[in-house]
């Protein structure tokens, strides 16, 4: 190795003013504790108030102050230091560190603090977040794209989930009936609907005996077809009527409502025993 003095003073413990190595130079311990590198310049970057707040064989950090807008870089091996790289926000609560999990041969990035989130996006949009909870959410109508596999449909991204409940009414479409519905429960996967639920000993005061029966509310609207009515898969149980065939659930498209489908004519309040008349009904059908 050659070193080439550009001032300074030799001696039993040199100084240098300006260093150049020709070679690779190698030292058991440097520290700089917080001194600037050449003011506000390291290499050819300018970084305002820039410093190494430690250099050691542990790792290093850079940064504006402690624990504050910091980069901290260092083994993950060594005691006390369980990431091998850890960026620090605004404040000690909150950081995002790389870390190896014990002996385990698997890394993690986590974000330690209270309500911290990872965001994920381009060109400065957020398209994708994992949140505190640790769920994964993306921006809405956005999903998971299986367009890498290709086929003749007009979309491959999946794009929603819901499960919840919904509030079912049988109607007249001039009176509904005050029987509530039970077990009211729905799941959307992208746009397929599931939805079920039950009357028990329906009450048709105030309806319309010779009116047709309708089932309302559906937890969404059905997607517009080339016809009007579309049957929907699914089924009817039923007690305490004057009908002896299973109905089929049918839909008229771009609606939130379904008739009951039956020898060719559709149900009406008379096929129900007042007070006696039991539904269990199960449907899956398009959404909008």
């Amino acid at each position: 190795m050659t070193i080439k003095q550009q001032g300074g003073i030799f001696g039993r413990n040199p100084t240098f003013n300006d260093l150049e190595v020709d070679g690779t130079l190698t030292s058991s311990d440097v520290d700089i504790n917080g001194g600037a590198i050449d003011g506000t310049t390291i290499g050819t970057s300018t970084i305002a108030d820039a410093t190494f707040d430690s250099v050691r064989a542990t790792g290093l950090a850079l940064g504006r102050a402690a624990t504050d807008n910091q980069l901290d870089l260092y083994d993950p091996v060594s005691a006390s230091w369980s990431s091998a790289l850890k960026i620090w926000g605004n404040g000690s609560s909150r950081y995002l560190q790389l870390k190896q999990d014990g002996s385990s041969t698997n890394f993690s990035l986590i974000a330690t603090g209270s309500g911290t989130q990872i965001d994920f996006g381009a060109a400065s949009t957020v398209t994708m977040t994992l949140n505190s909870s640790g769920n994964l959410a993306f921006a809405n109508g956005k999903g998971i794209d299986f367009s890498a596999t290709s086929g003749t449909g007009t979309s491959e991204l999946f794009d929603d989930y819901e499960e919840g409940n919904w509030v079912p009414v049988l109607t007249d479409f001039t009176n509904n009936s005050p029987t509530s519905a039970r077990g009211a429960y729905y799941t959307k996967v992208g746009n397929i609907v599931f939805a079920s639920c039950n009357f028990i000993n329906v009450d048709t005061t105030g309806m319309t005996s010779g009116a047709e029966l309708y089932l309302d509310g559906l937890p969404y609207t059905s997607k517009s077809t080339t016809g009007t009515n579309y049957f929907v898969a699914g089924g009817v149980q039923y007690s305490g009527t004057s009908v002896t065939n299973q109905p089929i659930p049918s839909i008229v498209d771009g609606t939130d409502y379904m008739r009951f489908f039956d020898s060719g004519t559709f149900w009406n309040v008379s096929n129900l025993t007042d007070d006696a008349a039991d539904l269990y009904i199960n449907v899956v059908y398009l959404a909008a």
